[in-house]
C-alpha cells in the first residue's frame, strides 16, 4: 500500500486573515488646542498663566472642567 505524502512546496499556504483587508484602526478623537489671544497671569494656585500666542493643549476633558498643558513655541 502506498502512503500519500504532503509536498509542502506545492501546497499553497492560506492567506492570513482569509485574504480580507483589516478594518481601519479606531483612533481616539483629538482633544482641542487653543491659541492664547492675550497674556494672562494666574491669580490663584488653580489657574494657569500664559502669554499671547502660547498654544494650550487640553489633556483631559470633563464637563465644565479642562486640564490644560501649555506648549510654548
Amino acid at each position: 500500500m502506498k502512503r500519500a505524502t504532503l509536498n509542502q512546496s506545492t501546497t499553497p499556504k492560506p492567506v492570513p486573515g482569509g485574504g480580507k483587508p483589516r478594518p481601519p484602526a479606531k483612533t481616539k478623537p483629538a482633544l482641542p488646542k487653543y491659541k492664547a489671544l492675550y497674556d494672562y497671569t494666574a491669580s490663584d494656585v488653580d489657574e494657569l498663566s500664559f502669554k499671547e500666542g502660547d498654544i494650550i493643549e487640553v489633556l483631559s476633558q470633563r464637563m465644565y472642567f479642562y486640564v490644560p498643558f501649555l506648549v510654548i513655541c
